[in-house]
């Protein structure tokens, strides 16, 4: 892969810096699709993560295993949710004592995701096991995903049991379990949360055997609240990939149907009491500012950051994810996805093909992602994002960064890859 250039008008100041090089930060490298290099800083992420920063190394896993999801390292994949399933699934592990009290500062806990977090990262497990035909593990993940699911904050319970992803994976795991009815009541949450009433209907999978699981987009990022600033918000990262076709030699095999929205389930996971103590926490230093002699005990808790908000969130993932079931012929093929805006108008610098695919008459599952210029013959390496460097999560998400990701055409279920 060509590195970026340095431009002309930055060249001497490189030289008078002894000829440094701008660092690449692992999420750069996972953006220009070079993900044996993301995987490389991501790993050493949570080397020091799990050596100086405990509250992080969930953070660290969570990168690093999608970092290897879209790199084909489905083993490195489920080593690192494994680590991270374990404080993740102990909603009181690293609880701040006393976290009404002033002294605890918002940032001090363990980050163990949020719940549509949580329920994404437990979904990734269960495709592994899913495509390894290993079903009880796969229930066993996507239960776990739907259980976090469930968890979401206090004030929206009725969105706490709308993960789509999860429901439509474990639906087809009771397929292969022989769990006909138990399939049919997944499959139907699928076709009511995203009002679809195709994918209530678990026959149609008997004329299919290859499922492309889609993802496409930017996933939901945090600022603080601009009110309550001790508070963090959810914000939607644009993006213009919204569906996709996928064309076998030349031919369409049908459009994508969405199964999850992270956008959406990140702006309803709702309000915790963790998040009132914040708010009244954030309050109370900034009335402490203001009262003579006690002013500087505001400034002090401040400099703590006991009033910072929790703006921490997993920076690499999709906004939304589809599906795409077809039937397709035994032999190598011509695999083309085309990427559509809105309005349903082909986006070019999106598109993807795969020249000699070797696709088998057995059932298969495929997990593609979509990215700017991710397979076009001719990649441009111009776009700023590539050199913005530490921060550029922040920046493209608040400039409608276009998501940049990979893709994997994977091996038969059934088979370890």
């Amino acid at each position: 892969m060509t590195r970026f250039r340095i431009v002309p008008l930055l060249l001497g100041v490189g030289l008078l810096a002894g000829c440094a090089q701008p660092v690449r930060y692992p999420i750069n490298a996972f953006y220009q699709y070079d993900y044996d290099d993301a995987v490389k800083g991501y790993r050493a992420t949570v080397v020091q993560a799990r050596q100086k920063d405990m509250r992080n190394v969930v953070l660290a896993d969570v990168h690093l295993a999608a970092a290897s999801f879209a790199a084909g390292d489905y083993y490195d994949t489920l080593e690192s949710l494994h680590r991270a399933q374990k404080i993740m699934e102990d909603v009181e592990y690293g609880k701040d004592e006393g976290q009404v009290a002033m002294v605890a500062s918002h940032t001090l806990r363990v980050f163990k995701g949020e719940p549509y977090e949580r329920a994404l990262a437990f979904t990734y497990m269960g495709l592994i096991y899913y495509r390894r035909g290993d079903w009880e593990n796969a229930r066993a993940a996507f239960n776990l995903a739907l259980l976090a699911d469930r968890g979401s904050k206090g004030d929206n319970e009725e969105y706490r049991d709308d993960f789509g992803l999860a429901h439509y994976m474990i639906g087809r795991t009771y397929l292969k379990l022989n769990e006909a009815d138990n399939a049919r009541i997944s499959f139907d949450k699928v076709a009511k949360y995203e009002k679809n009433p195709a994918l209530a209907a678990p026959e149609r999978l008997k004329g299919t055997n290859a499922t492309f699981i889609i993802e496409l987009g930017c996933g939901p990022y945090k600022l603080p609240d601009p009110v309550v600033g001790s508070v963090d918000t959810i914000h939607q990262c644009r993006y213009p990939d919204r569906s996709a076709e996928i064309l076998l030699d030349g031919q369409s095999l049908g459009r994508s149907a969405r199964l999850v929205d992270m956008n959406y389930q990140a702006k309803t996971s709702g309000t915790s009491t963790r998040d009132t103590v914040q708010a009244v926490k954030g309050a109370a230093v900034a009335v402490m500012k203001q009262i003579p002699f006690v002013g500087i005990l505001g400034s002090v808790a401040e400099m703590a950051g006991v009033n910072k908000a929790d703006l921490r969130h997993w920076r690499l993932m999709p906004g939304e994810v589809h599906v795409l079931e077809a039937q397709v012929p035994e032999g190598l093929h011509t695999v083309q996805i085309v990427f559509r805006d809105e309005h349903g108008k082909p986006l070019e610098r999106y598109a993807q093909i795969f020249h000699a695919v070797r696709l088998t008459a057995g059932e298969q599952l495929y997990v593609l992602r979509s990215g700017l210029d991710r397979h076009n013959e001719v990649r441009p390496k111009a776009a700023s994002y590539l050199t913005w460097g530490h921060g550029a999560p922040l920046v493209h998400q608040q400039r409608g960064f276009e998501s940049a990701i990979g893709a994997d055409l994977g091996v038969p279920i059934g088979k370890a890859p």
